[in-house]
């Protein structure tokens, strides 16, 4: 029974991860078009916040392995709290320097959150992994319809544009904390003699590791690649939708809408994703990933009204980035034995991070240098690496490896 409770705390934190998330990127480059002294920085306070969640997702990784999920998911609320009161200060201040501050400790506070989906798999059977790692993604359902909502709503309820989302943030982090303290703790099973010198059982499981190294470290290569351009892509194009809307004339509350649609689609679809790899495989899905990835950008260049094709291209997006990275996710969390996990999902989420954290610096100046059609086209490039990845590691190697 703790399992479902976990992964329920664990769902219900990530909403509170990724309505920071869908919140900020509503209002973020907007806000910072005002606030900054050049418009080429419309983007930086999001970088802020991906560049430091960058710099301590592998800490964040290797310090919970020590000390335990509890406490390093408190560590995050907390950071989580300071920074949306540090943003609300900016924003009534118009300080773009303070609003850059309050992005990087979110970004802190996010570098913590992202292990939410592998903490759900540590105390869950082997059947129930895949299902573990899209139910808590899930979460983001709840998210999806807060996020923009808030950034929308708490526009107008105090003097300050925005001040109110901020302090909504400061609240839900600190239920987020208090969620954190119910947390079951994962059963210890990391041994102090992980080379097995001195144990039959542990040197025939080295054996058996070392026999499957090259298809292991293949299969961690391909799920980290596919997790950094599924969220690459979709970042380099997610940011820059609010300015390309704005562009053609939208409303800011139409754009929150668009947003609000495309975080739905990102992750309602985790309520059946995991069944999804169960049957049809980590590969196939991954496939769906890469195709429906390319069919959003496609969307752009289709005759047809602006205020259907920025839904459909975002609704795709989010799809698309659904598969691609929930499968990467599933195949990294059976990867390793218990004492390697922290140190591979650090590297995994770094990677995943560094991708994250240049898209988001990159965003706004790609806009403003090759377009909105220019920068749906350069994203194909690293879906076609993907492909080609996929194309040669067939289904049984993936198989074997996880």
């Amino acid at each position: 029974m703790h399992i479902w409770r976990n992964i329920a705390l664990l769902a219900a934190c990530h909403a509170v991860l990724i309505t920071m998330f869908s919140a900020l990127v509503s209002l973020s480059a907007i806000t910072s078009l005002e606030l900054a002294p050049r418009p080429s920085l419309a983007t930086l306070p999001f970088g802020c916040l991906t560049l430091t969640q960058l710099a301590l997702c592998f800490f964040a990784s290797q310090w919970m392995g020590k000390v335990g999920r509890r406490k390093g998911f408190s560590t995050g609320a907390i950071a989580g709290i300071i920074g949306a009161v540090i943003l609300a200060i900016a924003l009534a201040q118009q300080n773009f320097t303070l609003f850059c501050i309050g992005h990087a400790l979110s970004g802190a506070a996010a570098a913590f959150g992202i292990y939410y989906r592998f903490a759900a798999v540590e105390n869950a059977p082997p059947e129930m992994n895949n299902r573990a790692v899209s139910l808590v993604l899930a979460g983001g359902v709840i998210a999806a319809v807060i996020g923009p909502t808030l950034a929308s709503t708490g526009r107008h309820i105090l003097p300050a544009p925005f001040v109110g989302t901020a302090i909504a943030l400061a609240i839900l982090w600190t239920l987020a904390l208090i969620a954190t303290r119910f947390l079951s703790e994962a059963t210890p099973n990391v041994t102090k003699n992980p080379d097995g010198h001195n144990d039959p059982a542990a040197r025939g499981r080295l054996s058996r590791l070392l026999s499957n190294r090259t298809q292991r470290s293949a299969a961690f290569i391909i799920a980290a690649i596919c997790g950094a351009v599924a969220y690459g892509v979709m970042n380099l194009v997610m940011l820059a939708t609010p300015l390309a809307m704005q562009e053609n004339n939208f409303n800011f509350p139409l754009i929150a809408r668009t947003i609000q649609l495309h975080v739905l689609a990102m992750y309602v679809p985790s309520f059946f994703t995991g069944s999804l790899i169960d049957r049809f495989g980590l590969r196939t899905i991954m496939w769906a990933g890469v195709v429906i990835l390319v069919a959003a950008s496609a969307t752009h260049f289709i005759p047809m009204p602006p205020d259907l094709r920025f839904p459909a291209g975002l609704i795709a997006l989010g799809l698309g980035w659904n598969f691609l990275f929930v499968s990467a996710s599933a195949l990294v969390a059976k990867l390793g034995e218990p004492h390697e996990r922290p140190r591979l999902q650090g590297i995994n989420e770094f990677v995943i991070l560094l991708a994250i954290t240049c898209t988001a610096f990159a965003s706004g100046w790609s806009f403003n240098a090759i377009g909105w059609a220019g920068l749906n086209l350069i994203v194909l490039l690293p879906l076609a690496l993907t492909a080609v990845l996929l194309l040669f590691f067939t289904r049984r190697r993936l198989a074997a490896a996880a």
